[in-house]
């Protein structure tokens, strides 16, 4: 069997730009791709529709590598590389570098995945376990080869993902389960949902105090756990007006910045209004507001665009109105709110 690796050289061109000058693999090993999509349908693994998605960018990529080999041509595009992969799921192998710790070719596991920008544009970029305990997030042209999935968590098969049942009733969350994705550690998902159900007593909402340096008063909803965890908001008529929301960096990524909006939600559900983000976000709060609207909390989302790595904006964001008057890129709708019949 041929060496699987994809050979990537990347050089510097004028005005410190990186050209990717890539060598895709060989059409002899496309082939051994395509026939191990035939014998996952011999074998019952996969319907011919599956077969026929999975089967068709090989088939046009095999065909490429052929041409390539005559005329000496170099790949151009990641997608020549891995055609029709854009991201790698977890609990996938893969083999690939890594800056001066990993500079030889070496297998790891996905555990996750980041958006990285490239010269080829935004990708989601693998998070790889390389075996040393400290993942690192690897850049598309320093893979040189996928592989096939692997069962990680000590021999439990989390590539399918799961779901996770409340201990308590909550009507928003279809099930009563929360789902979460292929490859998240089982012992990390239960934290999350611990901190994503604490008791709305655990967080303190602290009266309107005047901000001069913004000309308004603002509220705060307090992690009386942490009071680095926090929410401030303005206080409107009809709607919560969230203006910033802050997570201790220790305890990022645990669900508590979840169970904030989640109680913060309640408290607004209570008064009969809604709660609104702000018109430009951050990856991490954009993240919050897309999680709690996937478990089905009556989120209403505008149309927005990523304006860099790391912040969403509204697409119609007017820089003369206040953030009250235009409102936010998500709204968080109950029912009882005032302006319920907003909500489609």
């Amino acid at each position: 069997m041929p060496d699987p690796t994809a050979i990537i050289k990347a050089g510097k061109v004028a005005g410190n730009v990186t050209k990717l000058e890539t060598k895709a693999i060989s059409a002899e090993r496309y082939g051994q791709m395509i026939e191990a999509l035939q014998k996952d349908v011999s074998d019952g693994k996969l319907t011919f529709e599956q077969y026929r998605e999975r089967s068709e960018p090989l088939i046009k990529a095999k065909v490429a590598a052929e041409l390539r080999t005559k005329s000496g041509e170099a790949s151009k595009t990641l997608a020549d590389i891995f055609p029709g992969m854009k991201s790698i799921k977890p609990g996938t192998k893969i083999l690939g570098t890594h800056g001066t710790a990993y500079t030889e070719p070496t297998q790891g596991i996905v555990t996750g995945s980041k958006q990285v920008k490239t010269p080829e544009g935004w990708v989601n970029a693998p998070i790889v376990d390389f075996g040393d305990g400290r993942p690192r997030t690897v850049l598309p042209y320093d893979i040189k080869d996928v592989l096939a999935p692997k069962l990680i968590q000590g021999g439990k098969d989390i590539s399918r993902g799961f779901n996770i049942k409340l201990p308590t009733s909550n009507p928003y969350i279809a099930n009563n389960k929360i789902p979460f994705k292929p490859g998240t550690d089982i012992e990390k998902a239960k934290a999350w949902s611990r901190n994503f159900l604490r008791s709305k007593d655990e967080f303190k909402v602290l009266a309107a105090s005047d901000d001069p340096a913004n000309f308004r008063s603002f509220s705060e909803l307090v992690d009386t756990k942490n009071e680095a965890n926090k929410i401030r908001f303005i206080n409107l008529e009809d709607a919560y007006q969230i203006r910033t929301s802050e997570v201790a960096k220790e305890a990022k990524g645990q669900g508590i910045g979840a169970g904030m909006y989640r109680a913060l939600f309640e408290t607004a559900e209570a008064q009969g209004k809604s709660v609104r983000s702000d018109s430009k976000l951050t990856s991490d709060s954009y993240a919050v507001w897309k999680r709690l609207k996937e478990l089905g909390y009556p989120i209403k989302e505008r149309p927005h665009k990523q304006i860099d790595k790391n912040h969403f904006e509204l697409t119609d964001k007017d820089a003369y109105k206040t953030v009250e008057e235009q409102g936010g890129i998500f709204e968080f709708i109950p029912t009882g709110a005032k302006n319920a019949k907003d909500f489609q």
